[in-house]
C-alpha cells in the first residue's frame, strides 16, 4: 500500500510559468518605448527631407520662371511683356502655397520714374529664401534677363531686364 498519497511530482516548467505571468505586460512596454523613439527620428528624419526637397524644387520653379522670361522677351519689349506672356508668373501657386506676383514695367513718364519689371517669390522662412538667393549667384556672376536677386525675411524679389 502507499502511505504517500499526495507527494506526486509536478512539473516545474509549469509552475514557473504561473508564477511569471504578471511579468509579460513590461517587455511590451519597453518594446513600444523603443519602438516610440526610432519612430520619432525616422519622423524628424523626413521632415528635414521634404524641407530640402521643397527647396530644390523653389529653386527650380524660380529657374523655370527666369527661362520663360528670356523666352517672352525675345520678341517683345521687355515693357511690354504681360504676366500672361509668362506663364509661371501669371500669378501661379508656389510649392509654398504662396502665389508669384509679377509686377510689370513701365518706361519713365513725366515725374514718375521707371518701374523694372519683377517678380516677387514668398518661401516659408529666411532660410530657404537665402539658400535661393544663394544658389543663383550674386550681381558678379549675373544670369541673363535677371538683376540683382535679393531676399527680405521670406520674400525673393527677382528684378527683370
Amino acid at each position: 500500500m502507499k502511505t504517500q498519497v499526495n507527494k506526486i511530482k509536478r512539473n516545474l516548467k509549469q509552475s514557473l510559468r504561473r508564477r511569471q505571468r504578471g511579468n509579460t505586460l513590461v517587455p511590451v512596454v519597453i518594446g513600444l518605448g523603443i519602438a516610440s523613439i526610432a519612430t520619432i527620428g525616422f519622423l524628424s528624419q523626413g521632415e528635414g527631407l521634404l524641407a530640402d526637397n521643397k527647396t530644390t524644387l523653389a529653386i527650380n520653379e524660380v529657374n523655370q520662371a527666369i527661362v520663360q522670361w528670356n523666352t517672352a522677351k525675345m520678341g517683345t519689349a521687355v515693357n511690354d511683356i504681360v504676366a500672361a506672356d509668362v506663364p509661371l508668373l501669371d500669378g501661379n501657386v508656389n510649392v509654398f502655397g504662396v502665389a508669384t506676383v509679377y509686377t510689370q514695367g513701365q518706361a519713365a513718364a513725366g515725374d514718375d520714374p521707371a518701374v523694372t519689371p519683377q517678380f516677387t517669390y514668398t518661401t516659408d522662412n529666411n532660410n530657404v529664401c537665402n539658400t535661393i538667393e544663394a544658389s543663383f549667384g550674386d550681381e558678379n556672376n549675373a544670369i541673363p534677363g535677371v538683376g540683382d536677386i535679393n531676399c527680405a525675411a521670406t520674400v525673393l524679389t527677382v528684378p527683370l531686364n
